[in-house]
């Protein structure tokens, strides 16, 4: 096989993954990766730890059987590759949207660092490659966007301490990243990551409208956020993934919590999870995935997960998720092998869990898009 190709499970030889989102276009199902080289340009290995000291990249992979096996496509986006009028320290996570069009959007985590204690400033943003030029968009930005931010009930720091190296007051640091589009009914959404006014993690959310033709009119109406049941038991919500069952109605969304307070903190003490929770409106309430907690079962030493498809028919989502710092060496932050969620099961057991992907799902093009 290809020094390109993946069967399934996507150890590259030459970069770390920390999160991953996929998005359906004509050509097939494209897995996007947070990531950083596994060794700088003077031949020296990169401890994933370092991982603010080496900028991120996003990367890219296409799957026309649904996952079975993944063609590696190079960078989407990095640092190098976007206008250097930007005043950009760093790009992370965010999702990807095709239009009825297949103009690819690229969204992601703009970072700047507008004074050295202030290294971690982040806005919503997208990227479109045009004809002549690439075209970086800034949806919500927490200086530009304070009042209005802070009006509809997200938790913000004084604007001079925006970004702060130390996190905000007892908590961590400035969450206003993570961006993830979907479609719902002719809506665009989109949910972040943020806090609530009382500092605590919050999934944010927003109502956008994303123009190929003329992505400066692009808009983004900020909604009230969202915070979980059980927000007491983690202090950073990110990377929301949300999609609509038709059958159940009702939206799904998984997540990953950390109790991390300090970006100081090693990978393995942050105690990374994934959890699930579901709603039967976008604005919530949202409710944990099983009866006694959000947590999913079956997923250790994995986290970030993403969905890549819905399989209505058997009452499932399939999705992956990747090996964390405290996988074994040879494993993590790479991609793990697909499984599945039982729809059927949320609000009726327990916990809900992870369960391998069946022999005959890998055999079968079933997993469908519900957005």
């Amino acid at each position: 096989m290809s020094v390109n190709m993946f069967n399934e499970i996507i150890n590259h030889p030459e970069f770390y993954i920390w999160d991953t989102w996929s998005c359906v276009c004509q050509e097939g199902l494209y897995l996007y990766g947070l990531a950083i080289p596994k060794i700088d340009s003077a031949g020296n290995p990169i401890d994933p730890d370092d991982r603010h000291e080496h900028p991120f990249s996003i990367i890219r992979f296409l799957s026309t059987n649904n996952g079975d096996t993944w063609e590696y496509l190079g960078l989407a986006t990095s640092l190098d590759s976007l206008p250097q009028s930007e005043p950009m320290k760093d790009i992370w996570s965010g999702s990807a949207f095709c239009d009825s069009q297949n103009n690819h959007f690229t969204l992601f985590t703009k970072v700047e660092a507008p004074t050295p204690d202030r290294p971690y400033l982040q806005s919503l943003c997208f990227t479109l490659k045009g004809e002549r030029e690439t075209h970086v968009i800034t949806l919500s930005h927490p200086e530009k966007d304070y009042e209005n931010i802070v009006s509809k009930g997200y938790f913000m720091s004084a604007p001079e301490n925006l970004g702060h190296m130390y996190g905000e007051p007892g908590n961590s640091i400035l969450a206003w990243r993570d961006p993830y589009v979907f479609n719902k009914s002719g809506s665009t959404y989109m949910v972040f990551a943020a806090k609530t006014t009382n500092g605590r993690p919050a999934m944010g959310i927003a109502e956008v409208m994303l123009w190929a033709d003329f992505p400066e009119q692009s808009t983004c109406r900020l909604m009230a956020p969202c915070e979980m049941p059980d927000a007491s038991e983690f202090t950073q919500f990110s990377v929301p993934r949300v999609v609509w069952l038709k059958k159940q109605k009702c939206f799904v969304m998984l997540c990953t919590t950390t109790k991390r307070v300090s970006e100081e903190q090693l990978g393995e003490d942050v105690a990374a999870t994934v959890r699930i929770y579901t709603s039967k409106s976008i604005s919530g309430p949202w409710q944990r995935g099983g009866r006694s907690t959000s947590i999913v079962a079956g997923l250790d030493n994995r986290f970030n997960a993403c969905i890549l498809g819905v399989d209505e028919d058997e009452s499932r989502i399939v999705c992956t998720a990747t090996y964390d710092g405290t996988a074994d060496i040879h494993e993590a932050y790479s991609v793990g092998p697909r499984f599945t969620i039982d729809t059927a099961s949320l609000g009726r057991v327990a916990k809900v869990s992870a369960d391998p992907l069946p022999m005959e799902l890998q055999q079968m093009e079933v997993v469908k898009r519900a957005v």
